[in-house]
């Protein structure tokens, strides 16, 4: 972490977040002390960022909106510099499940990730394509979703393969993180009736021979797995319920199609791998 230089309203912020942890924010917000230095005209970019990472830790979602906005009114700095505001923002209307704002303050910053790839944490940036992904879903703008879900999993690839994380609880990706993106990822494209662009992401999974022409492949490959013991109850449940899910997406692409056929056989593998999941849970609860 950068060093934070000691600016001249240094003292006022020990003050002001002494004051502002022992009230609510809207105590807080007809503070005196507090809306006189609201009513500063030049306050440094460096003095806000400041107050805002002190204001962090506090439920103060409304100041804490007002000083990342108020700091980008400024204009000044580079992309590595307004970065962090636009984060903070993004983070603080997903909280709120402001989705229309969520994407408003998040587009700037993600059309920004190519050229600060070398200068952002994995977390940071897969965090912020997470909410845009959860925004556009919620919002049920699913053409939007899928640039999102790409980007998503080709950042969850990219650090599966180098045995990274980009959680914050720093665990390591699993082969189940992987299947959820590309969940992500399909379910978005059936939305949006592309279902050979479906079918060509399902090419580029590996696991379970879902990338097969054959149901029977996958049946056989759950079945050895299943049966292999290596393995938790709850895992299996969490494996067999993405599994049933991309199965049913699966048949909806060939269905879209026109492929009866195997949009039936599909549809099947579905329905029993959810036998399975049932199965399963049944056991996990009756051990527990």
């Amino acid at each position: 972490k950068k060093k934070l230089k000691r600016t001249r309203n240094m003292d006022a912020h020990i003050r002001l977040i002494q004051i502002a942890e022992n009230c609510e924010e809207s105590v807080f917000q007809k503070n005196e002390e507090y809306l006189k230095f609201k009513a500063q005209k030049n306050i440094s970019t460096l003095d806000m960022e400041i107050l805002i990472g002190r204001l962090s830790p506090l439920d103060y979602p409304e100041e804490k909106i007002y000083w990342n906005k108020r700091a980008l009114e400024e204009k000044v700095g580079d992309k590595e510099t307004r970065y962090p505001f636009f984060y903070n923002l993004v983070c603080a209307y997903s909280k709120l499940e402001e989705y229309e704002l969520v994407l408003e303050y998040g587009r700037t910053p993600f059309s920004w990730l190519d050229s600060l790839k070398e200068k952002l944490g994995a977390d940071t940036k897969y965090y912020l394509i997470l909410c845009l992904r959860t925004a556009s879903k919620k919002l049920e703008r699913f053409e939007e979703s899928i640039v999102y879900e790409k980007e998503r999993l080709k950042l969850i690839v990219k650090t599966y393969n180098s045995g990274g994380s980009v959680m914050y609880e720093k665990t390591p990706i699993t082969k189940l993180n992987l299947l959820q993106c590309y969940q992500g990822l399909i379910e978005s494209q059936i939305r949006c009736k592309s279902f050979e662009d479906a079918l060509k992401t399902f090419k580029k999974i590996k696991l379970f021979k879902l990338d097969s022409d054959t149901d029977s492949d996958v049946e056989d490959s759950l079945a050895l797995w299943t049966f292999g013991g290596n393995s938790s109850d709850m895992e299996r449940c969490n494996y067999f319920s993405v599994i049933a899910d991309l199965c049913f997406f699966k048949s909806q692409a060939f269905y879209g199609l026109g492929d009866k056929h195997n949009g039936s056989l599909w549809s099947s593998l579905s329905i029993d791998t959810c036998v399975h999941l049932q199965e399963t849970t049944r056991s996990f609860v009756q051990n527990d």
